[in-house]
C-alpha cells in the first residue's frame, strides 16, 4: 500500500472488460484515503470532483483545498488520452493501474517505475527528475530511464 498522507493517482486500465457497463474500479482508489488519510482525486466535494466537473451543491459540507489533477473522465470517456506528466509529478508520488488492459501501463512506464503487483493491480512510484538524474529505482520491480517530457 502507498505510504500515509501521500497522493495517489487512480487509473483505469480495463476499458475492455467493462463495455461501457458500470466499471468495478471506478472509486477503487478511495480506500486510500479512508485507510491512510492520503489523498486521491475524484472526491465527492462542493467545487465537484474535477475541473471537468459542475459545483456539487449538495456537498457544500465538503470543501477540499485544492483538486488534484483528475484524467478519469477522459480517460474512460475517449480510449487512454495521453497523461498530462507536469501536473502529475508535481501531485502525486503514486500511480496504482487497476485492470489488465496493457496500453495504460505502457503509457505510464517512462514516468514510473513498479513497485508491487497483484494480479490486475499494479503500484507504482512516480519517477521525479531527481530520481532520474541520480539514477534511483530503489525498490522498483522494474524501471526505464531517462524521464520523458
Amino acid at each position: 500500500m502507498a505510504s500515509r498522507r501521500r497522493s495517489v493517482l487512480p487509473l483505469l486500465a480495463n476499458r475492455s472488460e467493462t463495455d461501457g457497463l458500470f466499471n468495478p474500479y471506478l472509486h477503487f482508489a478511495i480506500w486510500h484515503t479512508i485507510r491512510t488519510g492520503g489523498r486521491v482525486p475524484g472526491l465527492f466535494n462542493a467545487v465537484g470532483q474535477s475541473d471537468a466537473t459542475r459545483p456539487e451543491p449538495n456537498f457544500t459540507h465538503f470543501v477540499l483545498r485544492s483538486r488534484l489533477y483528475d484524467p478519469t473522465d477522459v480517460w474512460i470517456n475517449h480510449g487512454y488520452a495521453p497523461l498530462d506528466w507536469s501536473r502529475i509529478t508535481r501531485e502525486y508520488q503514486f500511480i496504482i493501474v487497476a485492470g489488465s488492459d496493457s496500453a495504460p501501463r505502457a503509457m505510464i512506464a517512462h514516468n514510473t517505475c513498479e513497485l508491487a503487483r497483484t494480479r490486475d493491480i499494479g503500484l507504482y512510484k512516480v519517477l521525479t527528475r531527481t530520481d532520474a538524474s541520480a539514477g534511483s529505482n530503489t525498490g522498483c520491480l522494474t524501471a526505464i530511464w531517462p524521464i520523458t517530457r
